[in-house]
């Protein structure tokens, strides 16, 4: 069971009020997807955050709950633009748990041939970039989030 620290309420605060970057929300977007508890905080955070800016706004009565709810829902409707990167979740050991659908659009595996391995053997060959591949493993190794760009 996935327990909320004081780290993933903050970041749910900063989620909900729009305040992360681009790469920031879609780290913690994995998060959610995985955690109920922290996407019911959020869901309580944003409606939150709405009756404030309208409140703030208004100087009158709080917005009613029909005008919250259309508002919330226009914002999950929202349109995204940004492209969805590859995401692997790993196990201390640095075997693969979990492979979002952009990262088999990328390399091609699925992850019932990916599960359970490692992905260093697999993906790297002569024209892997050794430096690129070392922040990789030095990141599994330090079990935090890593991006690294393909080669134009």
């Amino acid at each position: 069971m996935l327990v909320l620290t004081d780290q993933l309420e903050e970041q749910a605060a900063l989620y909900a009020s729009g305040a992360l970057t681009a790469m920031e929300r879609t780290q913690f977007e994995l998060v959610l997807r995985f955690h109920e508890e922290l996407r019911t905080l959020v869901r309580s955070l944003e409606s939150a955050t709405v009756a404030a800016i309208l409140a703030s706004q208004q100087r009158g009565l709080p917005p009613s709950l029909a005008f919250k709810t259309r508002l919330l829902s226009m914002i999950e409707n929202r349109p995204q633009h940004t492209v969805e990167e590859g995401f692997v979740m790993a196990d201390p050991e640095g075997l693969v748990q979990w492979i979002n659908p952009a990262f088999t659009a990328m390399c091609g595996y699925e992850l019932d041939e990916l599960k359970g391995r490692k992905l260093g053997p697999i993906l790297q060959g002569e024209l892997t970039d050794r430096i690129a591949a070392a922040r990789v493993r030095d990141a599994v190794h330090a079990r935090r989030p890593c991006t690294e760009a393909s080669p134009a």
